[in-house]
């Protein structure tokens, strides 16, 4: 399902061709999900409740014909035109879902491979509000259902403060009902990709750029989960999300720019746990992205008539007190450095993934680029919200200079990473865009890490943060040098354990700035 920004067309999106073999559905939320049956079937994760249809025939989430005038020879319920190329995503919270058609609840029939249908619902931004409540529950479910109680959740792709949010959002369906998540941190994400992208779903989250059968997912999608299903049952989920865009984690009004991440994760989640879309009352399942933050009636209503009530709900936890001026903008600016780390890895790991589709490092230095701008801007705006306080911020250097603190050690470790690489070989290309990525997502935990302990003042938690964040980058490079040693890649780059001392050497670096020390 995919959640999208608002503004733009919210209208049904096309269908598009999909190539021979790519048998997942997905739902996206735009600025997220996939669906086995008996053989698995695949849905998407959030969005509407799928309905059966005829083989080859397109219509809307609900299973009705596609509204305009059919191709000449089309099949009823296609829509007019031609097709050129990918179809246009509508501006909304969308998800695709196909599945094999032996009796599996929630998941749209399978059609034969030269025709399968494909379902989408989507989330728009900034609508939630508006949304007037409705008498009496609501909710709606997709259908599959976890029989346990239960169900795995994998977040050793995603880094620092986002992974803690992550499980605070899972928590808060946890205290909702009787239901359980059983978090692990040692996957690969969302999937086990291959060169081109594509995987088995993985019962993980994580952020890249692509869903897991490949597609790239916009700048207006901000997750993806994809579900398999097997009579009934969930087999297996994924849940992306967009690498490209400006996280953030804050309270109050969603701010599109900076889309607020355990608002997002809290919606995904529930189609982790079978909920659909519901826009007949006030809802984090809402298909409209917006001010909602929490879980409201109607989606404790939902999980409620999946799993039961919770037989032990826990006490409220107190609020957090507010940070003065000074320290809100150390915090900032120290979040505003590890999304710039993390973002440099990642332009540096799209172009070691596919070199071939960047032989010049055209696209690389333009990722490169928004990146660094994007890093100023969340930078400047630290400075301004503390000028507005009264505040100076700790720190004297100006957003170029705190730049250079991430930019210059984040490229020397990248091509560390990438010495000795052989551009021709597919199973090598694939090793330095995981040896990447993984050191993106610890430098991104690093410095998150730092951004806590300027609220928390725990240097214990700190210290454990950090030597969380190098152990999962050394796991991950570990692990990702042996499997290309099984395909014959024989790695000379950087030791993961010098690339880790460069990563601390890195995070060290940003917060005594930071600190202003």
């Amino acid at each position: 399902m995919l959640l999208r920004r608002p503004g733009r067309d919210a209208r049904a999106p096309r269908a598009r061709a999909r190539r021979p073999g790519a048998g997942r559905a997905r739902r996206l939320l735009r600025r997220g999900p996939r669906g086995r049956a008996d053989p698995p079937a695949r849905g998407l994760g959030p969005g509407a409740l799928p309905r059966a249809r005829r083989v080859g025939a397109r219509g809307d989430h609900r299973g009705r014909p596609a509204r305009g005038r059919a191709r000449p020879g089309a099949a009823p319920g296609t829509r007019a035109g031609p097709r050129r190329g990918r179809a246009r995503r509508a501006p909304r919270l969308a998800r695709r879902a196909r599945a094999r058609p032996r009796g599996v609840q929630g998941a749209l029939a399978r059609a034969p491979r030269r025709a399968r249908p494909v379902k989408r619902l989507a989330l728009v931004a900034g609508a939630a509000a508006a949304l007037a409540p409705a008498a009496g529950a609501a909710f709606v479910l997709l259908g599959p259902i976890w029989p346990d109680g239960s169900a795995p959740l994998d977040v050793g792709a995603i880094g620092g403060g986002f992974r803690n949010a992550l499980l605070d959002a899972a928590d808060a369906w946890e205290d909702a009902s009787d239901f359980e998540f059983r978090p692990s941190f040692g996957g690969d994400g969302a999937c086990d990709r291959d060169a081109f992208g594509r995987g088995p779903l993985e019962e993980g989250a994580e952020f890249h750029d692509r869903d897991c059968d490949g597609f790239a997912l916009g700048f207006d999608v901000l997750a993806v989960t994809q579900y398999e299903t097997q009579g009934g049952r969930f087999a297996g989920v994924g849940l992306v999300f967009n690498e490209d865009l400006d996280w953030e984690l804050y309270a109050g009004p969603w701010r599109d720019d900076e889309p607020e991440f355990f608002r997002v994760a809290l919606h995904e989640l529930g189609h982790w746990l079978g909920l659909d879309h519901e826009d007949g009352a006030p809802s984090i399942m809402s298909t409209f992205a917006g001010d909602t933050d929490e879980l409201r009636a109607d989606d404790v209503a939902g999980v409620r008539a999946l799993y039961g009530p919770d037989p032990d709900p826990p006490p409220p936890p107190p609020g957090p007190e507010p940070l003065d001026p000074a320290a809100a903008c150390r915090r900032d600016q120290l979040r505003a450095a590890a999304a710039l780390c993390r973002r440099e890895l990642a332009c540096e790991a799209k172009r070691a993934g596919a070199p071939a589709e960047d032989p010049a490092g055209l696209a690389r230095d333009a990722c490169l680029a928004s990146a660094a701008e994007r890093f100023a801007r969340q930078y400047g705006r630290a400075e301004a919200r503390a000028a507005e306080a009264g505040a100076a911020c700790p720190s004297s250097a100006d957003a170029a200079a705190a730049a250079a603190l991430v930019r210059d050690p984040a490229a020397a470790l990248a091509a560390g990473l990438l010495a000795g690489s052989d551009e021709a070989s597919r199973p090598d290309a694939r090793l330095r865009e995981r040896l990447l990525r993984a050191a993106g997502a610890a430098c991104d935990a690093a410095l998150r890490a730092e951004a806590r302990f300027v609220r928390e003042g725990d240097a214990e938690r700190l210290a454990k943060r950090r030597a969380r964040a190098r152990a999962g980058f050394l796991g991950k490079a570990e692990a990702a040098i042996a499997r290309a040693a099984g395909a014959g890649v024989a790695y000379a780059g950087t030791p993961p354990p010098e690339g880790a001392d460069l990563l601390d050497a890195l995070a060290d670096a940003v917060a005594a700035a930071a600190a202003g020390s």
